[in-house]
């Protein structure tokens, strides 16, 4: 299969950003696998967590790997890698006043407010080969002017 300077990109930033993650991963996997054999001789330690983190690392790169190339495939002409982002667009739908007590073990309150924004959200998607255009909507929420203030406990003065 021969795939086009913009394809190759795509498919050299998913296959990057898997080797990353899969990396990441590999890392905390033979850090916890060389704490567990702990009661081994340092060889078998440094060889079991080298295995352990090296197939986690494999196995996590190459499954994030093909489910991002599946999402990158077009669904009309079935071209790989040809799939990507061409527009976002988020619409404010709600805003509403928030506010989070916490009680502290010193009897003081922690106070936190904030705005909660919801927005509407609408994702584009191109294929490069054909042209097919796909969208995606969902909603999310963001979190806007996040205040805290402690509040001294009743009957002493003070706080901020």
């Amino acid at each position: 299969m021969t795939l086009t300077a913009e394809q190759e990109a795509k498919r050299q930033q998913l296959l990057k950003s898997s080797i990353i993650g899969g990396g990441i991963v590999g890392l905390i996997v033979a850090g916890i696998a060389f704490w567990i054999m702990r009661d081994q001789g340092m060889a078998i330690r440094a060889l079991g967590s080298v295995a352990a983190g090296g197939l986690a690392a494999a196995g996590l790169g190459w499954k994030n790997f093909n489910s991002s190339a599946k999402e990158a495939r077009c669904e009309k002409c079935g071209a790989a890698f040809s799939v990507s982002r061409t527009d976002r667009s988020e619409t404010l739908t709600d805003t509403q006043e928030k506010e989070e007590r916490k009680e502290k073990d010193d009897g003081s309150i922690e106070i936190t407010r904030w705005t909660e924004e919801e927005y509407d959200v609408i994702e584009t998607y191109t294929c490069s080969s054909c042209g097919n255009v796909t969208t995606k909507e969902f909603t999310t929420t963001k979190r806007r002017g996040e205040t805290t203030q402690t509040k001294a406990p009743a009957g002493k003065k003070g706080g901020k």
